[in-house]
């Protein structure tokens, strides 16, 4: 098994090499650092348990680098679920929105309750107004 240091170690790397990028995916993981699957895996979980990374999109398969000034992981366009962030630890939710998780947990049950879906997105001026999912992409 490898040590924790070893693995931040490997996510600056990974951070250098894909932070910009936004979203990506274990196979990126595997693809930049030459890994195979399970210590990928391994990688993404140490990074989300010690909050360097957070997870994103509809099936958590996806991950991003947390932005430490800004108390947010996305960078412009990202959609997080609100089933998502209700699973989110209590050091999660204090690290994305504040002190008050109680409060944090209340609304997103309450959203949950409501039928939405997916939390706002940051700089989304299209979203469907019930589940709250990103239109822009979507062009029919």
């Amino acid at each position: 098994m490898f040590s924790d240091q070893s693995y931040d170690k490997s996510l600056e790397e990974l951070k250098a090499a894909l932070g910009s990028r936004g979203q990506f995916g274990i196979s990126a993981i595997q693809r930049h650092l030459r890994w195979g699957y399970n210590r990928a895996c391994y990688l993404a979980e140490h990074g989300v348990k010690t909050g360097q990374l957070v997870t994103c999109g509809e099936f958590n398969h996806q991950y991003m680098f947390k932005v430490e000034d800004e108390k947010r992981a996305w960078s412009g366009h990202v959609q997080m679920t609100v089933e998502t962030a209700l699973n989110m630890s209590d050091r999660e939710l204090k690290q994305w929105w504040g002190d008050d998780v109680k409060a944090v947990r209340a609304e997103l049950t309450r959203l949950k309750e409501s039928g939405r879906v997916y939390l706002h997105t940051e700089g989304c001026d299209n979203e469907d107004p019930v589940t709250g999912k990103c239109l822009r992409h979507y062009k029919d």
